[in-house]
């Protein structure tokens, strides 16, 4: 499930779960704070699992909300989202990749790293646009948010074909 979270697309909600997103998100930072407790000899694998869950957590409740707000022409849930939300996402985003990188560099051989880098630098990228065109949209300069104004298709609801995403976790 964290894997669908981190790597999914912020606009287009193609994970396939089903959960309460409110609740999904509080257990992973649940989770989260156990792992930043933790330290001792792999202090770093936590502080990196750690980053991961506080991700998940964020893009459960952005994926949650956003589509949901928007779809209610709710501005005042879109304007938290894109001030609080969205922002403290694109930073942890930032921890993760530098974090991660900090422990492929002292696990393995650079070679590789740049798949793992465009999937960062997609997800980075993705959120900053979210931003910024939902402050357009929220300013008036834009009449609606097409990523969000169609429902997701899925083949199957009850089953995702990652093969068919089209999501950073189909770089290679």
């Amino acid at each position: 499930m964290g894997k669908r979270l981190v790597w999914s697309d912020i606009l287009y909600n193609l994970t396939g779960i089903k959960e309460d997103y409110d609740k999904l998100s509080a257990t992973l930072a649940q989770a989260q704070r156990v792992l930043e407790a933790s330290g001792g000899k792999w202090k770093e694998f936590y502080a990196y699992a750690a980053l991961v869950l506080k991700v998940a957590s964020l893009k459960a409740k952005v994926l949650g909300n956003l589509r949901p707000a928007y779809l209610k022409q709710d501005r005042k849930a879109l304007q938290d989202i894109k001030q609080n939300l969205l922002p403290e996402l694109l930073e942890s985003y930032h921890a993760l990749c530098a974090s991660h990188e900090a422990l492929w560099r002292s696990t393995y051989k650079i070679n590789g790293w740049e798949v793992i880098a465009g999937r960062y630098g997609a997800m980075i990228a993705r959120t900053e646009y979210a931003i910024r065109i939902l402050s357009q949209y929220l300013d008036g300069q834009l009449s609606e948010i097409e990523e969000l104004s169609e429902a997701p298709l899925l083949d199957d609801p009850g089953h995702v074909n990652y093969s068919r995403l089209h999501s950073t976790s189909c770089i290679r």
